[in-house]
C-alpha cells in the first residue's frame, strides 16, 4: 500500500512540474553571420530535434551551454542567439555569429640570458645580447577550429618553431591532435658554472656552437567536462661543435659531440577556466609526467612537471593571473 502512495505522490510530481512549465513549438533553426570553421561541429554542439515541442527552461539551459561550446572552439569573436516568434506559439531558433580573425602577429623581445637581472648587471643591458621575432597565429586553416603557430627569432640565438592543434579530430571534440618543432641554435652557450656564475663558450666568427632539433606528436582525449589526458612522444637531436666538446666533454647526457634522445609523456589536464581563449576566471592545473630514452649511451631520465594557472578578473577589459611551475627529476 504504502509503494501505491509512493508512486502516486511522484505522479503528482511530475504533472505538476509539467505544468509549471511553459512549453515552446521550435519548428525551425538557422545561423547568420561569417563562418571560417566547418558547420558540421555546429551542428553537433546544437543538436536538436526539429521540430519539437520544448519547456523554455530546459531549452534556455540548453542553449546557454551550446553558446559556451561554441565560444570554446576559438572561431567566433561573438555567439548570440534567440528565438522569433511565428505565430501561434511556433518558434525559429536565429544564431548570429561573428568570426574572429584569421590571423594574429606577436612580437617578440627578450634577454638570451637566463634573467633581466643577469643581462643588466653581469654584461651591463648590452643590446647584442637580445632576440627578437616575430610569431604568428593562424586560426582555422583546415576549418576545424585548429591553429598553426610560427615563431621566428633571431639576434644573440636563432629559433624557430612551428606548432599546430586541432583540438576536433573527431566531430564530438573527445578526440585532438597536436604537432610542435623546434629548431635552436646558439653561437654563445653557457658551458659550465663557476661560483654560481655562467661560464659562456663562444667562437670568434659566430659559428654554431650548439643546435637542436625536436618534433613532438601528441593525442589528447576527453575524459570529461574540462577534463583531458594527452600522450605524446617526441624525439631530438642534439649536436656539439668539435670547441665545444673539447671544453666539456660531459655537456651532452650521452658524454658525446651528438646524440638522440626519444621522450614518452603523459599529462592530465584539468581546466576550470571561463573561457579557454580569454580567461577572465577559474584555474589551469597541468599535471605531467615524462621518460627520456637516450638513443646513445647516457642516463635515461623521468621528470615530472606541474603547472598551474589562476585567473581573476580586474576590469571589464583587463584581467590578473598567476603562473607557478615545479619541475622533479
Amino acid at each position: 500500500m504504502s509503494k501505491l502512495v509512493l508512486l502516486w505522490l511522484v505522479f503528482l510530481l511530475a504533472v505538476k512540474s509539467s505544468a509549471q512549465c511553459d512549453s515552446v513549438d521550435l519548428v525551425g533553426q538557422r545561423f547568420e553571420g561569417e563562418f571560417n570553421i566547418n558547420t558540421a561541429i555546429i551542428d553537433h554542439i546544437v543538436d536538436l530535434e526539429i521540430p519539437a515541442k520544448y519547456c523554455i527552461e530546459d531549452l534556455y539551459l540548453f542553449l546557454s551551454e551550446a553558446r559556451e561550446e561554441i565560444h570554446e572552439l576559438r572561431s567566433f569573436d561573438s555567439v548570440r542567439y534567440g528565438l522569433i516568434e511565428l505565430d501561434n506559439n511556433s518558434f525559429e531558433l536565429v544564431w548570429k555569429l561573428r568570426k574572429s580573425l584569421s590571423f594574429f602577429p606577436i612580437p617578440f623581445l627578450d634577454v638570451a640570458d637566463r634573467d633581466v637581472n643577469v643581462w643588466r648587471t653581469r654584461f651591463d643591458a648590452d643590446l647584442s645580447r637580445l632576440n627578437y621575432g616575430l610569431g604568428l597565429y593562424y586560426f582555422n586553416p583546415l576549418r576545424r577550429s585548429d591553429v598553426l603557430f610560427i615563431k621566428a627569432a633571431t639576434g644573440f640565438n636563432n629559433e624557430l618553431e612551428a606548432f599546430y592543434f586541432l583540438p576536433n579530430l573527431s566531430l564530438d571534440g573527445n578526440w585532438g591532435l597536436k604537432m610542435d618543432y623546434q629548431l635552436l641554435s646558439f653561437s654563445s652557450i653557457a658551458f659550465r658554472t663557476e661560483h654560481n656564475r655562467d661560464i659562456f663558450f663562444e667562437t670568434d666568427h659566430g659559428n654554431t656552437v650548439f643546435e637542436q632539433n625536436e618534433l613532438r606528436l601528441g593525442i589528447i582525449s576527453k575524459i570529461q567536462a574540462n577534463r583531458f589526458i594527452d600522450f605524446n612522444i617526441g624525439f631530438a637531436r642534439r649536436n656539439l661543435s668539435d670547441n665545444l666538446y673539447k671544453q666539456n666533454p660531459n655537456y651532452l647526457n650521452s658524454g658525446l659531440s651528438s646524440e638522440n634522445e626519444w621522450s614518452f609523456g603523459c599529462r592530465l589536464i584539468f581546466d576550470k577556466r571561463d573561457n579557454r581563449r580569454f580567461p577572465k576566471a577559474g584555474y589551469r592545473l597541468d599535471l605531467e609526467t615524462r621518460y627520456l630514452k637516450n638513443s646513445n649511451r647516457g642516463r635515461d631520465k623521468a621528470e615530472s612537471n606541474v603547472v598551474y594557472k589562476k585567473y581573476w578578473k580586474a576590469t571589464a577589459q583587463d584581467l590578473f593571473s598567476i603562473h607557478s611551475v615545479a619541475r622533479f627529476q
